[in-house]
């Protein structure tokens, strides 16, 4: 199986999602993943590594996107590695991050977050506060 480059194929191998509700609306929800997403995730980290003699270092670029209707609200996120990989990452990277809200109501929100990148948790983290209300920091990526 190769690396997820769309949402269905993410959804697909990633199968179950986190799933809360957030007492804030769709559009304000909406509000924030377009502020927060391109100021914190469109970003490039760099992780070092290894033994002196054999150091290496990873470079990752990763790029967000939000998709909105009236309805719904994504927050996709996209990793690609520079350098050889095993897998086809497409040619604006693999999925990483699957954020998807739908209203609850007038003041409620549904979130269900799919991800698999390797600051996972710190993301998650992030995309909940986000949601709710209470972050607008950035998470560490690196």
């Amino acid at each position: 199986m190769g690396a997820a480059t769309n949402p269905e194929e993410f959804r697909q191998q990633l199968g179950s999602a986190d799933q809360l509700d957030v007492d804030r609306s769709l559009r304000d929800v909406a509000a924030t993943f377009r502020e927060r997403a391109p100021a914190c995730l469109h970003v490039t980290t760099k992780r070092y590594g290894g033994r002196a003699v054999r150091y290496t270092m990873q470079v990752w670029h990763y790029s967000p996107t939000v998709v909105a209707t009236d309805t719904r609200v994504e927050l996709h996120l996209r990793a690609k590695y520079e350098g050889l990989t095993l897998y086809d990452q497409g040619t604006d990277g693999a999925y990483v991050l699957l954020a998807e809200a739908t209203a609850l109501g007038a003041r409620r929100t549904h979130l269900e977050i799919r991800t698999m990148a390797l600051a996972g948790d710190t993301l998650r983290d992030a995309v909940v506060g986000w949601a709710k209300g209470s972050f607008s920091g950035c998470p560490d990526l690196s």
